[in-house]
């Protein structure tokens, strides 16, 4: 058998080793099915990469084209190979989420887990309890990734800064956006390291992307992640409450959509992201610690993007006073 040496020139292989930090809630075209697949690997390093190099093109058309160079497209082939490896099998639950802090309404105590989850946890009457209709990765649950890049040039970099943004501010799966899918990447390569994403600079686009106007909200240390992610939620739905009276929805679709309330006849279907990133970030002495990274973007009504930051502004207020006082 003859080898060709020329194919393995200009490559570089990497491997990290992940570890889930919160429920995972990942699957593919069954959503009944738990699977970690590299297209979902793959699609989070894609909005990532976005986010920390969209500002680099003047128009989206040129950032498509440089993004489909590097991981491919319908017309070029990626130039990274990722697979996923999976040594030990994940342990999967289908079980409520137990253990998270709770706020009462309408003098009912709700966790502010399946708050977060709302979407994928629901209320079953019949049982008169909120269940998940999606089994989920258990925390604790490790796998490798594995990267074969060709023509090396400043492609690993690009993949390490995009792997640290998912590291420190993002996560895999469904509600990734409220802090689930949290994961804890480390390098198994000795002469690499993840770079700190902390330099938040440029211009704002029309789609997600690091700017001069991100902020992040770092909480207190917990000693469990239930703790840690418990203290940014309930820090998010008490200022995003904050914004209006209760039983008024004027500013709240400015933040997110849809909306849907309950008892209220409330539904508002258009489709907007919020433009806040709660995560849980596993420390190195075993501790665990909340955040909350504001990316905004240009709102997609021009005549309603001064309220949109008067909005944003006054979430951001409270979640620095509540960030302050611990959360409560």
């Amino acid at each position: 058998m003859e080898f060709y040496i020329e194919r393995y020139k200009n490559k570089e292989r990497l491997d990290f080793e992940c570890e889930v930090i919160t429920p995972m809630f990942i699957s593919g075209a069954d959503t009944n099915t738990v699977e970690l697949r590299s297209a979902s690997i793959k699609g989070a390093l894609r909005f990532w990469w976005r986010a920390l190099y969209g500002r680099e093109f003047s128009s989206i058309e040129k950032m498509k084209e440089a993004e489909g160079k590097l991981f491919g497209d319908a017309e070029k082939k990626s130039k990274i190979r990722l697979y996923v490896d999976i040594s030990k099998p994940f342990s999967i639950s289908n079980d409520n989420l137990v253990n998270g802090r709770t706020f009462r309404v309408h003098g009912h105590d709700l966790s502010i887990f399946d708050y977060l989850a709302f979407g994928i946890c629901e209320y079953n009457s019949n049982l008169h309890r909120n269940v998940y209709k999606r089994k989920h990765i258990k925390p604790n649950s490790k796998f490798i990734i594995h990267f074969d890049f060709n023509n090396i040039n400043n492609n690993s970099e690009q993949i390490l800064k995009a792997l640290s943004c998912i590291n420190s501010y993002g996560g895999l799966g469904a509600k990734s956006r409220n802090g689930f899918g949290c994961i804890s990447i480390k390098p198994l390569n000795s002469n690499i390291s993840l770079p700190q994403i902390t330099n938040f600079s440029g211009e704002r686009k029309d789609f997600t992307a690091l700017n001069n106007d991100c902020k992040p909200f770092p909480f207190q240390r917990q000693n469990r992640w239930e703790e840690a992610l418990s203290e940014i939620g309930l820090a998010y739905r008490t200022a995003r409450l904050s914004i209006e009276p209760r039983h008024s929805y004027q500013n709240r679709p400015l933040l997110a959509k849809p909306l849907i309330v309950r008892n209220e006849h409330i539904s508002i279907n258009e489709r907007h992201s919020k433009p806040y990133f709660l995560h849980v970030s596993k420390l190195a002495n075993n501790q665990y610690q909340g955040s909350i990274l504001y990316i905004p973007y240009n709102y997609y009504q021009n005549d309603k993007l001064e309220e949109y930051n008067n909005v944003c502004n006054k979430v951001n207020q409270e979640l620095e006073r509540l960030r302050k006082q611990g959360g409560q």
